[in-house]
């Protein structure tokens, strides 16, 4: 006897597609999500691996029970597959995509020809009044069934129905049933604001201004700092407007959302802070990178304020500190406009956002700032005077490193205040004079510009840092960002453009396709021609077209008599070596 081998029956084509549809799901795992708000969504490409140009037919034409009960086919005649035209195929594959995979999912497949009848698809949120002619197929289902299924489309379309998120100025308003498509969102900040979140956005819903495959923060705030947050918000919808061209050293909110009961902000992703990077003795930034960095955000700062005797859309940070600059990309951000305000608006806010430190002194505030007064106010030199501070400490993290940096801190809060019983890290004294630790640090930069001896960097920022360390550098934090007085101060403007000159003085004394190592950290180190077998090596500096120019002299006794003496000097034009001299001579 001959076995007939048995043949299994096809699964139904709709029942495959919701199989394939199934493993498209993806979990939406984001913290601060409404209570009623999916779990999970389908995005479109995993959509349109279910359904696509080799399914579409077999799905709409499927001949499983169910589905044939529920299609607009008569009894005795099955007309889907001759109304299934190309046309129709592009329809279901493009505008009624998603409702057609909510049906599929559902289990009512057949359903769709009524959907494209009546012109129903997803393109924006289902009401009841939109599912009304459910009722009307009583021939096939009764009332009940109608009921459940016009209850199930509503619940479940918001696993379709996605928005894209888009960049704009306004707040957008997402339901508490809908879903935010975002992925791999991981925690890195909190504050008494809220808490910070990094995050990318599922292909398919990135909308203008924004990228698959990118790194994305949101900022969101408790409920009790919504106030705050609207109006920070509002400053960074203002900060894009103030001029026609966004400043590239400026961080601005790409878009902002009210989603259930939570508020929150979205911003570019920050890789690091100044702060992080104040840890780290391998900066990602060499010497020049970093100063360069330093003058944009003294741009930035310029730009926010504007002109000096501007009288409307001037806005002031009033937080500036290390953690509140940005690092995004390779380019240094202001960030935080949390305690910012306009000229024209009410005294700032004391908020417990500051960042202070055991004493309550804010680190980076100006002298004024800690005067007791009822109506506390801030200027365009309170935000000068915090920078003026920030750049004292890159200067110090820049040639000692992390070390030097914590070094520098101990050396201000250490220093004795005879006005106060208490230790501040501030970069003033009760009286509002400048700390002795803050002048006695730059003199000891000065000293390692001397030396040639750096904590960090390499050769060649050794050599930019001999040429850019000046007491103009230190002239420029002392005398006009750091003065005791706000009217002694000078404008961000003002600051930025004497950084400017001082970059490009130092650029100008090195060559353009090498950097030339320090003079006197080769003579130091006997680096020079000769000069190993120099009996004394002397540094000195020499002024060569209007400029003071650092130079070696190298001298030995060539007999009991005769002395030579080789001098170099590395200088303008664009710091090439302009040569060595010798001189013989005879000495009684």
């Amino acid at each position: 006897m001959v076995a007939t081998p048995s043949h299994q029956p096809r699964e139904a084509a709709c029942d495959v597609a919701k199989d394939q549809l199934h493993n498209t799901k993806q979990e939406l795992t984001s913290h601060h999500l409404p209570r009623e708000s999916p779990r999970h969504i389908f995005p479109t490409d995993g959509i349109r691996s279910a359904i696509n140009d080799s399914t579409v037919r077999g799905i709409f034409c499927c001949t499983c029970d169910h589905c044939y009960k529920f299609s607009a086919t008569s009894a005795r005649n099955d007309s889907r597959r001759y109304t299934l035209t190309n046309e129709r195929a592009e329809e279901l594959l493009g505008e009624f995509l998603e409702i057609f995979a909510l049906l599929v999912k559902l289990g009512y497949a057949g359903l769709i020809s009524k959907f494209v009848e009546y012109g129903i698809n997803l393109n924006r949120p289902l009401r009841k009044s939109d599912l009304k002619f459910l009722f009307d197929l009583t021939d096939r289902f009764g009332e009940r069934t109608a009921s459940t299924l016009r209850h199930q489309i509503l619940e479940d379309q918001y696993e379709f129905c996605v928005r894209r998120i888009e960049s704009g100025s306004w707040i957008r308003t997402l339901g508490k049933e809908e879903a935010f498509p975002i992925f791999k969102e991981q925690r890195v900040g909190n504050g008494d604001y809220g808490e910070v979140f990094r995050f990318e956005i599922y292909n398919g819903y990135t909308g203008g201004g924004f990228a698959p495959n990118t790194q994305y923060a949101r900022k969101v705030f408790k409920q009790d700092r919504f106030a705050a947050a609207i109006r920070e918000d509002g400053i960074l919808a203002l900060v894009r407007g103030l001029r026609k061209d966004r400043h590239d050293h400026l961080t601005t909110s790409l878009a902002s959302f009210k989603y259930g009961e939570t508020f929150f902000i979205v911003l570019p992703f920050a890789s690091a802070t100044l702060h992080s990077c104040f840890a780290d003795d391998s900066s990602m930034f060499t010497t020049q990178e970093l100063w360069e960095q330093i003058c944009g955000l003294l741009g930035a700062l310029e730009y926010l304020h504007g002109h000096e005797d501007a009288e409307f859309r001037v806005v002031l940070h009033l937080d500036l500190k290390p953690s509140n600059i940005l690092v995004v990309g390779r380019r240094l951000q202001l960030s935080d406009f949390g305690l910012s305000k306009f000229k024209e608006l009410s005294a700032m806010s004391e908020s417990g956002s500051r960042v202070t430190n055991s004493t309550g002194f804010m680190t980076y505030a100006p002298p004024e700032h800690n005067i007791p007064s009822d109506e506390p106010s801030g200027t365009r030199y309170h935000d000068v005077y915090s920078m003026g501070g920030i750049i004292s400490e890159v200067a110090s993290f820049d040639v000692g490193g992390r070390k030097g940096l914590k070094a520098y801190r101990d050396r201000r809060r250490n220093e004795v205040d005879e006005e106060a019983d208490f230790q501040s890290l501030s970069f003033h004294l009760s009286s509002g004079q400048i700390k002795h630790a803050v002048c006695e640090q730059h003199q000891d930069i000065l000293r390692m510009t001397e030396t040639g001896v750096w904590a960090r960097g390499s050769r060649d920022d050794n050599g930019w840092r001999a040429r850019f360390y000046d007491k103009g550098v230190f002239s420029l934090l002392e005398d006009v960002m750091l003065a005791t007085a706000p009217e002694d101060r000078k404008s961000a403007g003002h600051a930025a453009n004497m950084l400017r000159h001082q970059l490009k003085d130092a650029q100008t004394l090195l060559p353009s396709s090498q950097d030339l190592p320090d003079i006197w950290h080769d003579v130091q180190n006997r680096n020079l021609d000769g000069s190993a077998e120099a009996d004394l090596v002397l540094r000195g500096t020499i002024q060569v077209d209007n400029a003071e120019n650092r130079c070696g002299l190298c001298l030995k006794v060539l007999h009991q008599d005769t002395l030579q003496i080789n001098s170099w000097v590395y200088g303008s034009p664009n710091g090439r070596q302009l040569g060595h001299t010798e001189y013989r001579g005879s000495f009684p």
